[in-house]
């Protein structure tokens, strides 16, 4: 399922805007984002599993995947559209795997719209399918959030603040 094909109530540009406070809003946000991913490992996916839940069905994380033999995660966050911006932060971050050990992931967090989905799609092909190394991906959220604040120059990442 891409953004292309939902069949979308509402406003097609940001569907399911509701999904804090609508049921059905919050399952379509969740049967997006495990469809991108899906799309984005293709016959990869077998291999990744649910790591983190979401109780409290606010979207935090929306969208959770572990890779235990390559040791690696990604957590997507899902927010309220923003009235007036387009809203896409990522970046790298450890987490303390099943041994203690560090266990890297990328962390996405957006609303749902076309320009997120395409960003997702490139970030999760690189993490996810073809195992990029973190000093990579972090040159790549890095190269996304340039672009994206070319492109839409309201952009707001929300940054974390930037490494020396």
């Amino acid at each position: 399922m891409s953004l292309s094909s939902l069949d979308l109530t509402g406003d097609a540009d940001f569907p399911f805007v509701g999904f804090h406070a609508r049921p059905d809003h919050y399952t379509k946000s969740v049967a997006f984002w495990e469809s991108a991913f899906a799309r984005a490992v293709g016959d990869d996916a077998r291999t990744w599993s649910v790591w983190m839940r979401d109780p409290f069905k606010d979207g935090h994380p929306i969208l959770s995947r572990i890779n235990r033999q390559r040791r690696r995660g990604l957590l997507v966050q899902q927010v309220l559209k923003a009235p007036d911006r387009f809203w896409f932060k990522c970046w790298m971050s450890c987490a303390e795997g099943d041994e203690g050990e560090l266990l890297p992931y990328l962390f996405v967090e957006t609303f749902i719209s076309q320009p997120a989905e395409r960003y997702f799609d490139r970030l999760v092909e690189k993490w996810c399918r073809e195992g990029a190394d973190t000093d990579f991906m972090r040159r790549m959220t890095d190269a996304i959030r340039i672009e994206a604040s070319q492109v839409y120059p309201t952009l707001d990442f929300g940054w974390p603040p930037q490494r020396d």
